[in-house]
């Protein structure tokens, strides 16, 4: 008679040997979990680390559009400051025409009064402000406008 005869003519043999079976199945079976497990942690890292690597480079495409459209936006707003720059040195230049034409006329109308009417004088002198303030000089800020001040002023009622 062979071992393995001799082996399973004991039951209690058998019996360890089927429970002895059965445990390094279930060892083995744990043992192929934890593999398993470890090349899950390892495959899901290695994915973590893709999409994170994705996601940057998702942020960095996304901030470099962003970046060209601050720029346009920027320049769009240096030209706005530009076109209102202009438009109000052209406002001033405006101004001191239209005051220098309405100050003339009003010398013309006033210069051979002995005296103004507060009305007359305030006109005058609404205008000069303006004028002046403009950035209007020459000639009518050193004789046109000092002459036509020093006149006497008489109440408007009569």
């Amino acid at each position: 008679m062979g071992y393995f005869e001799k082996f399973l003519e004991n039951p209690v043999s058998v019996i360890l040997a089927v429970v002895l079976a059965v445990y390094v199945i279930k060892e083995g079976y744990e043992l192929f979990k934890w593999w398993k497990n470890r090349a899950d942690d390892y495959h899901g890292s290695r994915k973590a680390d893709e999409d994170f690597h994705k996601q940057v480079c998702e942020i960095a495409c996304t901030s470099e559009e962003h970046s060209k459209a601050l720029k346009k936006i920027g320049d769009a707003l240096e030209g706005i400051n530009e076109r209102l720059d202009r438009a109000e040195q052209e406002r001033k230049e405006d101004t001191i025409a239209n005051s220098r034409a309405t100050l003339l006329h009003l010398y013309d109308n006033l210069k051979n009064k002995d005296s103004l009417t507060v009305s007359e004088y305030e006109t005058f002198n609404s205008v000069s402000e303006r004028y002046l303030a403009a950035g209007g000089n020459s000639v009518f800020r050193d004789k046109i406008i000092p002459e036509i001040q020093g006149k006497q002023i008489d109440d408007d009622r009569r």
